[in-house]
């Protein structure tokens, strides 16, 4: 009996637990998408360095380095110079290589770059795997209640009235 209802349970949990966050990730997506920023090209002109170390459990410190790059865009005839807020382990782009961004006009030091919205679709796989989780539950619940009805039904003593 512990064995069908966790059975049972368990595949309800992992599709509700899936589904609710595939749906806050689609949301956070898909706001992400309706801001009002303004779409931009912008030229890579340096890159900011950005040293960090770390010390394992013994006595080793290790350095590593993010690189950010720097933008140069121009928004309502005003050049504006920003350091990007993503940092990479490698130079992701060349200098002088042209980028294409995204520009808050209320903040426009504010800047993002555009690439796939990949809170979007995680969302979507998500609500997906949700889906098919409490496809998978709903379906083959029916089945053993199918079964286990049937199997009951036979067993089932008919009592007749005296």
């Amino acid at each position: 009996m512990k064995r069908i209802i966790f059975g049972k349970l368990l595949p309800c949990f992992f599709g509700l637990t899936f589904l609710v966050c595939g749906i806050l990730a689609v949301i956070k997506g898909a706001e992400n998408n309706s801001r009002n920023d303004i779409c931009l090209t912008a030229n890579v002109v340096d890159y900011e360095v950005n040293k960090t170390e770390v010390q394992d459990s013994g006595e080793n410190v290790e350095e590593s380095n993010t690189y950010s790059p720097v933008f140069e865009y121009s928004l309502n005839g005003r050049e504006y110079k920003t350091v990007s807020s993503v940092g990479y382990r490698e130079k992701k782009f060349g200098i002088g290589e042209r980028v294409d961004i995204t520009v808050d006009p209320e903040t426009p030091e504010n800047i993002h770059i555009k690439e796939t919205n990949t809170t979007l679709t995680v969302g979507i796989i998500f609500v997906c795997a949700g889906a098919l989780a409490l496809g998978y539950a709903v379906f083959s619940n029916k089945i053993l209640n199918r079964f286990f009805h049937k199997e009951n039904k036979d067993t089932d003593i008919e009592l007749k009235p005296e």
